[in-house]
């Protein structure tokens, strides 16, 4: 048994001092694997910051939009009572002219029946 485990022990030997320059390879690999990996995550970093800011700047976009709509609905309902308020003014105006034209007439008609030699 002895003699058995001295048979395999020198050729696993052997076999691992030859896998070793292969480790020192896969050393080598595995650090640039790492470093890959931290530019990665450095630029994942750099996105996700971008990507907050750009939320913010979209809410913030938002916040301006909405107060912008409700000046513009003010703005609606304003020219919505101003209309009203046009086609109030335009029948005064008329009956007024209505009036005063009744008001002339009737005057003139005054002056010819009762100013007249």
């Amino acid at each position: 048994m002895k003699n058995f485990a001295r048979r395999w022990s020198i050729p696993s030997l052997l076999f691992l001092l030859l896998l070793l320059p292969g480790c020192s390879e896969m050393d080598g690999q595995i650090n640039a694997l790492r470093d890959r990996i931290d530019a990665t995550r450095e630029t994942n970093n750099a996105a996700t910051v971008e990507v907050q800011k750009m939320n913010q700047d979209l809410a913030l976009l938002n916040r301006q939009i909405s107060a912008e709509s409700t000046k513009r609905r003010e703005f609606e309902e304003r020219a919505k009572k101003s209309a009203a308020t046009e086609k109030i003014f335009v029948k005064y105006r008329a009956e007024l002219e209505t009036a005063l034209t009744e008001f002339s007439n009737a005057v003139s008609d005054y002056r010819k029946k009762y100013l007249t030699p």
